[in-house]
């Protein structure tokens, strides 16, 4: 269906079969399928629909983002992050508003609806929802769920920082968020495992996704050249993140001793160039430097050829 919604001109009745079906079906995993092929839909045929079909969706997402079960709040909050790449400007200010900032006062059905929601819109549609009017909000709300001690609401902040430094990695990567850094390396501090795990695979996923971070690195940065666009984590807080990484890389548990081992080499382009690796470590204390450079001789160099493509969107069903 989300492939029809692409080539078709008239995609309404479409949309107005599976909103019909969402409304009328009691059965979980049922709705949670239409639900996932919804998104779909609206990812490549939402600019094609109609106001009044649009704004109907709008209202089922945000019944079903309340759910209590787990898979439908999910599911909603993925449709609801695509949608507002097609919805009018007041009504993403009322979703950011509403729908999408945490609040203690809320339930906990709620704030997990919410939080996913928030991540899901900055990665689906982080131009139309991170406006002037709410940007520093939505930084502050982010940097503040990562930091939760609810495992649940922290991995969909730690998620939605990880979006959130995509955004400014390929649009302004000098004007990285020095809030949403610190809050990925507090989260690697967390208390939760779940969570020091999700913050390294965020951190594995953003280096992954970020245009050319996956290309090898052209022959001015292979001789050593240091110039600030070859980093998509900004120099300054780079090392910062490295050094915690290298703390949860020394914990006992084999997944977060790996996730942060894996993070370690996507943040330093290690599959490509040696030189983000050799600038770092003349910012880092000794004790690092040689954490690092035993790391790299005796497992890091192991683990280049294994790259496992990351994909941390916890509201997209996968086989």
């Amino acid at each position: 269906m989300a492939h029809l919604s692409s080539i078709h001109t008239r995609v309404d009745p479409l949309f107005n079969d599976i909103n019909n079906n969402i409304k009328a079906n009691d059965d979980t995993s049922v709705r949670e399928t239409l639900l996932q092929a919804l998104r779909g839909c609206i990812k490549n045929g939402g600019h094609k629909m109609g106001e009044k079909i649009r704004n109907e969706i709008l209202d089922t997402l945000l019944d079903q983002l309340v759910s209590e079960e787990e898979s439908i709040s999910g599911s909603a909050a993925g449709c609801l992050g695509c949608l507002c790449s097609h919805l009018e400007a007041d009504q993403v200010t009322d979703l950011v508003q509403n729908q999408m900032l945490d609040s203690t006062s809320d339930s906990w059905a709620v704030r997990k609806g919410h939080s996913s929601f928030l991540a899901v819109a900055l990665k689906e549609s982080c131009t139309a929802v991170l406006s002037d009017d709410f940007e520093s909000q939505i930084l502050s709300n982010v940097a503040a769920l990562a930091s939760l001690d609810r495992v649940h609401l922290a991995v969909n902040g730690v998620h939605a920082a990880a979006y959130l430094l995509h955004h400014y990695a390929s649009t302004t990567p000098q004007n990285a968020p020095s809030q949403i850094i610190a809050a990925l390396k507090k989260s690697l501090e967390h208390t939760s495992n779940d969570v020091k795990i999700e913050c390294s695979r965020s951190l594995t996923w953003l280096m992954q996704n970020v245009d050319g971070s996956t290309k090898k690195e052209n022959g001015a940065h292979e001789n050593g050249d240091d110039t600030p666009a070859g980093y998509v984590v900004p120099k300054e807080y780079l090392s910062s993140l490295i050094s915690s990484l290298l703390t949860v890389s020394r914990e006992k548990n084999t997944t977060v001793r790996s996730s942060a081992e894996s993070a370690i080499v996507s943040l330093l382009k290690l599959r490509h160039t040696t030189t983000y690796l050799e600038n770092v470590c003349t910012s880092l204390a000794q004790r690092d430097v040689t954490t690092l450079q035993d790391l790299q001789k005796n497992k890091l160099t192991r683990i280049l050829s294994q790259e496992v493509s990351e994909e941390i969107d916890t509201t997209v069903i996968r086989s």
